[in-house]
């Protein structure tokens, strides 16, 4: 049987996955929000009147349509702000939510966490930047980008002689501005929905002291960076170490542990109960001490305190030359499969991946092992 430690690492990772989808439902929700705009700005576009070498009318009208395109989106924008902002504020709620469930099943309901007040949870995304800016800010910066993307295709499609129909169509075609924006949005969200979570499971466990460590969990696909990879599998004290997101659009997290002086020993044994602890203390004639006294040292001999995963290296090192290739580059997959270098060697401590002459100089065995 699994021990607590894995069972809520089994429960914490299938919520993160849920997270993800949760992400990117949100995100498609939010780009609905803007998309319905596509049709008055084509509307807009298919009004002008563009025929190659732009008079001061023609320019003038051509302002006008920018500027009427600007403030329909800011409209959308501003809508597209206060749902996000809606969005997140759930999941931070939802996320303790989901820690606490995993606990009180992972425990067999032996723990009744603390909780977090919910107007702590909503201030993360108001209080809490992440890669440099609030929610708010990078809200802001996409509504910004947008709108320069959008004025600039219109700018060079007029420079450029095309028609308005051809403007449109460049405007709205897969590598065109809308769909850069569509990108845009699907890495904030799914980064911002990363960033809440985290922060509201490291609220958590500042109030739950029993939970002293966190183990770093990467997602294993090969769209994993190498400075997540690097962290998969490693046990951090409470509040050190890397905390997801380590990057934009990260989607790694951390699995809390219970702490063995609370619940259990320092070996990976089975899952214990009231149940099993009350037979194993009439089997054992009812030793000295009572009951309560024999139940807490049951439980200490039986929750492991570092769960039997699959870290990334491991996962990695059953895919295919190809597959590592790409997520490593060839060189560094090389390294990796014949070199004997692992996952954490390819970057620094501060998380900086060390350039291919950097590798050399430090692991020149390696290189040599490999044949490179």
């Amino acid at each position: 049987m699994a021990t607590w430690n894995e069972s809520l690492q089994d429960e914490i990772i299938e919520a993160q996955t849920d997270l993800m989808r949760l992400a990117s439902a949100t995100a498609e929700d939010l780009i609905e929000i803007l998309d319905r705009t596509d049709a008055q700005i084509k509307s807009i576009l298919l009004d002008l009147e563009i025929n190659g070498g732009v008079t001061a009318a023609q320019y003038a009208e051509i302002r006008r349509a920018q500027q009427q395109i600007a403030e329909m989106r800011a409209e959308a924008w501003g809508q597209l702000s206060i749902e996000l902002t809606d969005r997140v504020n759930q999941v931070a709620i939802a996320s303790q939510d989901g820690v606490i469930a995993a606990i009180v099943t992972a425990s067999d309901g032996n723990i009744r966490p603390s909780v977090v007040a919910t107007s702590s949870l909503i201030s993360i995304s108001t209080s809490r930047p992440f890669e440099g800016r609030l929610l708010a800010d990078w809200a802001a910066k996409m509504q910004s980008d947008d709108a320069a993307r959008f004025s600039r295709a219109i700018q060079l499609g007029m420079v450029a002689g095309q028609g308005p129909a051809q403007i449109a169509r460049e405007i709205y075609a897969d590598s065109g501005v809308a769909g850069m924006t569509r990108r845009s949005i699907e890495g904030t969200v799914r980064t911002a929905i990363n960033h809440v979570s985290s922060e509201a499971q490291a609220l958590f466990v500042a109030k739950n002291p029993y939970i002293k460590q966190e183990m770093f969990s990467a997602t294993l696909d090969s769209r994993t960076t190498l400075i997540c990879a690097s962290n998969d599998g490693e046990v951090f004290s409470a509040g050190e170490g890397p905390r997801p997101p380590l990057h934009y659009n990260c989607r790694s997290r951390r699995v809390p542990f219970m702490s063995v002086d609370y619940l259990a020993g320092d070996r990976p044994y089975v899952e214990a109960t009231d149940s099993m602890a009350r037979q194993a203390y009439i089997a054992d004639g009812k030793p000295k001490g009572g009951f309560q006294a024999y139940r807490r040292q049951y439980f200490r001999d039986r929750v492991g305190g570092v769960p039997k995963s699959t870290t990334y290296s491991e996962w990695l090192a059953r895919r295919s030359a190809a597959l590592q290739d790409e997520v490593l580059g060839p060189t560094r997959a090389k390294l990796f499969r014949e070199g004997g270098l692992k996952i954490d060697k390819f970057t620094t401590d501060g998380g900086r991946t060390l350039t291919l002459d950097e590798l050399r100089r430090k692991h020149k065995r390696a290189f040599e092992r490999a044949g490179l």
